[in-house]
C-alpha cells in the first residue's frame, strides 16, 4: 500500500509540473491526495514493529502530534 501510494504521489507531482493546463494540474492534485492517503496509517501501523511495543505508545503520540501541527 505504501509503495502504491508513493507511486501515485510521484505520478501526481509529475502531472502537476507538466505544462498541460488546468486539467492536468487538477488531476495532479487529486493523485497527490490519493497517494498520501495510505502512507500515514501504514506508518502508524508499523510503529510497534520498528520501535518495539514498549515504546510504541509514546512514538505514536509524537506522530499524531506532529501530524496536527499547522504553521502559524
Amino acid at each position: 500500500m505504501v509503495r502504491l501510494g508513493e507511486t501515485l504521489l510521484l505520478v501526481g507531482v509529475v502531472a502537476l509540473l507538466l505544462p498541460l493546463g488546468e486539467t492536468s494540474a487538477l488531476l495532479g492534485f487529486g493523485l497527490i491526495g490519493f497517494g498520501c492517503a495510505p502512507i500515514f496509517p501504514a506508518i502508524l501501523h508499523a510503529t510497534p514493529h520498528h520501535f518495539g511495543i514498549s515504546h510504541s505508545q509514546s512514538i505514536i503520540g509524537v506522530q499524531m502530534a506532529s501530524a496536527t501541527l499547522v504553521p502559524a
